[in-house]
């Protein structure tokens, strides 16, 4: 596992998940398994980001599990876009 942790530190979670709905898991630019960000990956940038993979992926609104800099990253997005949002998980953040 690569540090910052990645959306891996929860795949034995994914499988009771799936049970329910269709889970994606995509780690944010610079952390994980993703490309190494740079100096344009600043709070917007990973903001926008989620946004456009929300977009390009899901067909109905969606619940979030937001961990680490990602709560406040969902979050935002998730103010900006409440109609897109089912329920929300913070965890750690």
């Amino acid at each position: 596992m690569r540090w910052p942790t990645s959306a891996q530190l929860w795949q034995r979670v994914f499988p009771f998940l799936a049970q329910d709905a269709r889970v994606l898991a995509p780690d944010l630019l610079g952390f994980g398994a993703s490309d190494k960000a740079d100096a344009a990956s600043d709070f917007e940038f990973h903001v926008e980001a989620l946004h456009r993979f929300v977009q390009k992926v899901a067909r109905e609104p969606v619940g979030l599990v937001l961990h680490d800099l990602a709560g406040p990253v969902g979050l935002t997005w998730a103010l900006r876009n409440q109609a897109w949002v089912d329920r929300i998980a913070l965890l750690n953040t």
